[in-house]
């Protein structure tokens, strides 16, 4: 597996195919005008079995504009549940190959 292709493969996707939402943005100068948009894929999938096991929920991408021009693949975080339904986001670049390769399955 090429790991920088395969993230940006996943990028490429995500900016393509991601549903936009956007709401204020609370560290903003004007927190009512303000906005930060998100573009989000839903990747849902299982990897693991037993206590170990995990759900790939989603991948998203956030930016202080419509067209997110100003991010990159490093900007991309994979969102995680566990078996005791706690979450957890991990940067595309922190993230192990055997759940890149469940993403970029199911997203590109």
């Amino acid at each position: 597996m090429n790991r920088k292709l395969t993230i940006e493969k996943i990028y490429n996707a995500l900016i393509q195919q991601g549903k936009v939402t956007s709401k204020s943005d609370v560290l903003g100068t004007d927190p009512m005008e303000d906005k930060v948009f998100t573009k989000k894929l839903t990747v849902d999938k299982e990897l693991g079995e037993g206590a170990s096991a995990i759900e790939v929920k989603f991948i998203a991408i956030t930016s202080d504009n419509k067209e997110f021009n100003n991010t990159s693949s490093s900007d991309v975080r994979v969102n995680i549940k566990n078996t005791r339904n706690q979450w957890c986001n991990l940067f595309i670049e922190e993230t192990p190959e055997n759940i890149l390769e469940l993403v970029e399955t199911t997203v590109c």
